[in-house]
């Protein structure tokens, strides 16, 4: 069976650090089975060996619960998605971090073609608050 034809690898946390970095570049340049690399695109992200992944498809590695001055763990998210109404302030915030890291990306010209993807650091993704602001906020910027 030709495995190739059905199975991919795509790797998490591009940006974490350099040395992360390197190793992920070493595995794109070495292992023809990874296909896409996920990028992280908050304020301390570290681009170094960026321009190695140029084979590999591209996509955005939302998050909120690391390397930010203000920090959402997944059941808080979870929580604030539940209860939108008490949280007004957070969810300021949240869109703040999320426009932000979207804006970055996109303004890196990483994506190839016209979808966006994204997923998220810790499955942010999944949570109902971050999907309706990514959501949202994809389709004001394509208006």
């Amino acid at each position: 069976m030709n495995y190739k034809k059905y199975f991919y690898i795509h790797i998490d946390d591009f940006g974490f650090n350099k040395e992360v970095n390197k190793q992920i570049a070493s595995y794109v340049k070495n292992f023809k089975l990874i296909k896409g690399i996920s990028i992280f695109a908050h304020p301390k992200a570290n681009f170094s060996y960026i321009n190695e992944l140029k084979r590999v498809n591209l996509s955005l590695h939302l998050n909120l619960t690391s390397f930010q001055k203000k920090k959402f763990n997944f059941f808080k998210l979870i929580f604030i998605s539940i209860f939108p109404y008490f949280f007004s302030k957070e969810i300021k915030i949240i869109e703040q971090m999320i426009k932000y890291q979207i804006d970055r990306f996109l303004n890196m010209k990483l994506k190839k073609g016209k979808i966006m993807k994204i997923d998220g650091h810790n499955h942010i993704h999944i949570i109902p608050i971050v999907n309706r602001i990514c959501i949202k906020y994809l389709k004001k910027k394509k208006n």
